[in-house]
């Protein structure tokens, strides 16, 4: 939805519902995809699916929280935000990635 209101996805994934003020299209697009994929796939892949965004999601979160971060630089250069948590929380993140990716291809 955000991303089509700033013309990154297509129009018609920024359609709002009067009433609820809730994304129409979009709401129907992922939970068709979420019914397929519960219907479709094994329960422990399913989880491990999930697991998998989880991480990505984690892991673009603190790479963009990193990147404020230092774009405000000024902001943050006396406080208990200086130390670098989001860098420590990406890379935690990527190596549960690495390591998932490596126990699919050896498993």
């Amino acid at each position: 939805y955000g991303m089509a209101r700033e013309g990154l996805a297509p129009q018609a994934l920024s359609s709002i519902n009067i009433k609820t003020k809730t994304p129409i299209i979009t709401t129907l697009l992922v939970s068709i995809l979420v019914l397929i994929f519960a219907l479709w796939l094994p329960l422990l892949t399913l989880a491990k699916l999930t697991s998998f965004i989880v991480l990505i999601i984690f892991l673009l979160v603190n790479l963009s929280l990193w990147r404020i971060k230092h774009v405000n630089k000024a902001d943050y250069e006396n406080s208990i935000h200086s130390i670098n948590f989001p860098i420590i929380g990406a890379l935690f993140c990527l190596f549960l990635i690495v390591f998932q990716i490596y126990d699919l291809v050896t498993g």
